[in-house]
């Protein structure tokens, strides 16, 4: 069961597949792939934990051994708190690998996949082969559906009322400026593979600025009049109070951040005295 548990955790996230070396032999598949950041993709993912969760509960811990009991007790707990997550219609949800942070915002100042991607590529994705190759320019593509999706998320949410404070918007918009700003093949997420490939030949260098220009300048365009579009009405509160259900998000990202039980009330109270 946790076996299939962590296959999943790396379909639904293969930037984790990445980040741990795993995407190769019968993962290779998943080296041209991205997480899918949309809407739909959520709803996906928050399927599979419900999924995953009713299978842990179902799992008598008493029958294993203490290192196993624990393994399972700890998974349960991490899916546990993800569905919870994802019953709340705005934010992203950290499940074990799949992410590490869980944020009301979809796209932040330290949020998102303009931050995420170009990294995951220039540290974690290695080109060994043509197939790494091209591997990688797929996931430039996908990593341009990705902005795309989160942008939508960040639409969607603004309706419901969940926007960044002004000061964190005003942050988001200066480091989505500095993403597309200089010359393309100067973008690291471009340099990275013209370094990468220099001894093969395809000029891959060349077809990642292509993919840059066409695809993901334009997403990152797209992203940045969605948060231009939310000046007018930004505010300086930060609070969660002024989320929709707030204090229940609340709630729910102290247990999900600390593994407390105690309540915000208490730890206020206790804090006081």
């Amino acid at each position: 069961m946790l076996a299939e548990t962590a296959e999943t955790i790396l379909r639904d996230y293969p930037e984790a597949a990445a980040g741990l070396g795993l995407d190769t032999d019968k993962r290779a598949g998943l080296k041209a792939k991205l997480s899918d950041r949309s809407g739909t993709g959520k709803q996906a993912m928050a399927s599979h934990a419900r999924t995953i969760l009713g299978k842990l509960k179902a799992i008598d811990p008493g029958a294993l051994s203490p290192a196993v009991r624990t393994n399972v007790e700890v998974v349960r707990a991490a899916y546990r708190d993800a569905v919870d997550g994802y019953g709340f219609a705005y934010g992203d949800v950290a499940t074990l690998t799949s992410g590490w942070r869980n944020s009301p915002y979809a796209v932040a100042q330290n949020v998102g996949a303009y931050l995420d991607i170009p990294q995951m590529l220039e540290v974690d994705h290695k080109v060994e082969t043509k197939a790494d190759a091209e591997a990688y320019l797929a996931r430039m593509a996908a990593y341009a559906g990705q902005l795309d999706g989160e942008t939508e998320r960040v639409r969607v949410a603004g309706a419901l009322g969940v926007a960044l404070p002004d000061f964190a918007l005003n942050q988001c918009l200066k480091q989505l400026d500095i993403a597309r700003s200089g010359p393309i093949e100067q973008w690291s997420i471009v340099a990275a593979l013209a370094k990468k490939s220099a001894t093969m030949p395809g000029d891959f260098g060349a077809k990642a600025a292509k993919l840059a220009a066409d695809k993901i300048a334009p997403a990152l365009a797209r992203q940045i009049a969605a948060f231009e579009a939310q000046r007018s009405t930004a505010t300086s509160d930060a609070g969660a109070g002024k989320l929709p259900d707030g204090e229940a998000y609340y709630a729910w990202a102290l247990r999900a951040a600390t593994t407390t039980t105690m309540t915000p009330a208490t730890i206020g109270t206790s804090t006081r005295q």
